[in-house]
């Protein structure tokens, strides 16, 4: 019981750590895509 009780809880803190694996992700390239239209919008400003 006890093991299967500890297998269940490593594989729920691994799905834990690939969720905020995911998401952490997700942000990353949310900011990179906004720098780099902010990027874009100030560049098209200067000209």
């Amino acid at each position: 019981m006890l093991f299967t009780v500890n297998k269940f809880n490593g594989l729920s803190w691994f799905l834990l750590f690939i969720a905020l694996a995911y998401c952490f992700g997700l942000i990353h390239s949310f900011t990179h895509l906004f720098c780099w239209l902010s990027f874009e919008h100030t560049k098209q400003q200067r000209q």
